[in-house]
């Protein structure tokens, strides 16, 4: 098919019309851009530098505003505390850098925490050199107080002190060297207290901690002590006003473990070879535990003793000391293995190295043992009533009802 040359012409037309019509317009501003819609880090979490800050004749540095504060650098303490909070809500960052004491200086405190700064978080540093205190607060202890991440040594007196109310906390701490108590508040949690004067955690609930005091003060003291373990040396090991579950206390001359009720732990007393009253465990109730007595006291002294392993062997001391019930339990003694004056002793296991290996109103169901080698003539197990007791041929028993077995 054949087109004409005036209609190739019109076709291109359109094409010349559009060539010309863009030669046609001038330059072009760009749009100016976007105006910026972040925001500072000052406004995203306004802060305020420490070095910024000043103090008064006692303290280098106070914080009176409630805010956030941060260190840029170590702080060297020359006058007689480091910093005093206060105002309230302060959050207090040691960024990871060390409140210290100045040369030839000692005494004071490094964090002073005001009656009034209630809300105060104290984070991330380091207390180091001769303060006679980490953090500690005023006559009256500010509530709502949490320290976290915070390591403090070489105190005189105590290390990290928020009073026992129920509001205060520290958590992921560590303080070693301290003359006076390492860590005291309402809730002790992740945290270490080593080489205690005073006692090493204080508490009114402490758990996955370690504390160890190298006086008369107690490794850890608490309403409930929880997977922890504490340790002393002339003190009890772990006290637990309530409860002590999965945890572990140790002393060389005072009760390992004491606590009203006591699961799943375990107690050691080294003992002093005086006090009848350095018992591995000590407490009203006890269940699935260890307690463990070298020198003087009992492995297990309680009212009530289920599915535990009490073991003294200082002669004359008891395994355990059931008081008035001791179930499903072994017991191993230089004394009576198993004691319950006027109590039962159910499902047990006892041996003696010489003397009773069970002492109580009624056994059943139970084993006594004594040492082959041992020159006592007594009695094995001593009862008023028992039923499926067993003992090895020719030890002499004193069992009212004839329900004896005898290998």
């Amino acid at each position: 098919m054949k087109v004409s040359k005036p209609l190739l012409i019109l076709l291109a037309l359109p094409s010349f019309a559009a060539v010309g019509w863009l030669a046609a317009q001038g330059p072009v501003d760009p749009a100016a851009g976007p105006a910026p819609i972040f925001k500072t880090l000052a406004q995203v979490e306004p802060r305020i530098d420490v070095a910024t800050l000043s103090g008064d004749s006692d303290d280098e540095v106070v914080i009176a505003n409630a805010g956030s504060y941060y260190l840029t650098d170590n702080l060297t303490v020359f006058k007689t505390n480091g910093i005093r909070v206060t105002g309230p809500d302060v959050v207090l960052d040691l960024n990871g850098f060390q409140v210290s004491r100045g040369i030839a200086t000692s005494g004071g405190t490094a964090i002073v925490l005001g009656s009034s700064a209630s809300g105060c978080v104290v984070k991330n540093g380091n207390i180091r050199g001769s303060f006679a205190n980490g953090i500690e607060p005023e006559t009256t202890g500010p509530a709502n107080v949490r320290v976290s991440d915070v390591s403090v040594s070489g105190c005189s007196g105590d290390g990290i002190d928020l009073g026992q109310v129920d509001t205060t906390g520290v958590s992921q701490c560590f303080v070693s060297s301290v003359g006076g108590v390492g860590i005291r508040a309402g809730l002790v949690s992740d945290s270490i207290a080593n080489q205690c004067g005073g006692a090493g955690i204080t508490g009114l609930i402490v758990r996955h901690s370690y504390g160890v005091s190298t006086g008369a003060g107690e490794g850890i003291t608490a309403n409930i002590v929880a997977e922890s373990r504490g340790t002393s040396s002339s003190g009890t090991g772990v006290s637990a006003g309530v409860i002590a579950t999965n945890s572990e206390g140790n002393s060389i001359t005072g009760t390992g473990l004491f606590g009203r009720i006591v699961s799943g732990s375990w107690g050691v007393s080294a003992g002093n070879g005086v006090d009848s009253g350095d018992n591995g465990i000590e407490a009203e109730l006890v269940h699935g535990s260890y307690g463990k007595s070298f020198l003087s006291g009992s492995g297990i002294e309680s009212r009530q003793v289920v599915a535990s392993f009490g073991d003294a062997e200082s002669a004359g001391s008891s395994g355990i000391d059931g008081d008035r019930l001791v179930v499903s339990s072994i017991g191993f003694g230089g004394g009576t293995a198993i004691e319950a004056f006027g109590g039962v002793v159910t499902n047990s296991y006892a041996f003696s190295d010489n003397s009773s290996a069970i002492s109580a109103d009624s056994v059943s169901f139970s084993v006594g043992i004594r040492d082959a080698l041992s020159l006592n003539t007594g009695s094995i197990i001593e009862s008023e009533h028992g039923i499926g007791v067993y003992t090895e041929a020719g030890e002499t028993n004193t069992v009212t009802e004839k329900f004896l077995g005898t290998d």
